[in-house]
């Protein structure tokens, strides 16, 4: 298994980190009285929406790399360890990264969307 490269940044920008986990929670309506609750699965999955200041159009390249051909456009998984708690899991892009400012120079932002699976 492909592990996130050490010649990307290992932590996000604190500005624009979002994490949603997923909701496995089934609730069904009854005739009467409060709704049926129960979980769907015992495995749920976070999803993860970073930015990442890269700092050369070489950097940029390596993340390129790293969707396109390591992990075959995404659909393959990693290992990475989580940029809060440092517990390394399994990951998968959720979205292919995308550009979303040129700060000048050979300066970019780009919005990385992942989804925390499970722990290695």
């Amino acid at each position: 298994m492909a592990i996130w490269p050490v010649t990307l940044p290992q932590k996000p920008q604190r500005d624009g980190l979002l994490i949603a986990p997923d909701d496995v929670v089934l609730r069904s309506r009854m005739d009467t009285g409060p709704p049926k609750v129960r979980a769907m699965s015992s495995l749920a999955f976070k999803r993860y929406t970073m930015s990442y200041l890269l700092l050369s159009s070489t950097i940029v390249g390596y993340l390129n790399t790293f969707y396109d051909t390591t992990l075959t456009f995404g659909t393959d998984t990693f290992t990475w360890d989580d940029p809060i708690s440092g517990t390394s899991y399994n990951w998968q892009f959720a979205a292919p990264p995308k550009l979303i400012k040129h700060l000048g120079g050979d300066c970019w932002l780009y919005s990385v969307v992942l989804d925390r699976l499970t722990a290695v």
